[in-house]
């Protein structure tokens, strides 16, 4: 979630100066991430600070392509998406499908 704070700068009566309003953007939360083809994403929450992390079905010969872990951060999730490659092809009934 996304939140946009505004503060009205002080008035000046001397100089009849209103002031400015000034705002700042503030990340409280990151987007639901996307589960990749053969594998799951566990997250408790998706708050600044909150870890998801990814698994993939090794059983039918998937495998993480990278590190399986995220981090939500005021800029949103760390990393780029993660996905699960078939390495063992007969294996993965769904490697091909979109």
């Amino acid at each position: 979630m996304v939140s946009l704070k505004c503060v009205l700068s002080r008035i000046d009566i001397a100089t009849l100066d209103k002031g400015g309003v000034s705002c700042i953007l503030s990340s409280t939360g990151c987007v639901t991430l996307d589960v990749p083809n053969g594998g799951v994403v566990y997250s408790s929450a998706q708050v600044v600070g909150s870890v998801a992390t990814y698994s993939c079905d090794a059983v039918n010969g998937y495998v993480l392509s990278e590190a399986g872990t995220r981090t939500c951060a005021q800029s949103g999730w760390t990393g780029s998406d993660i996905t699960c490659e078939c390495k063992t092809q007969f294996m993965c009934l769904t490697c091909e499908s979109t």
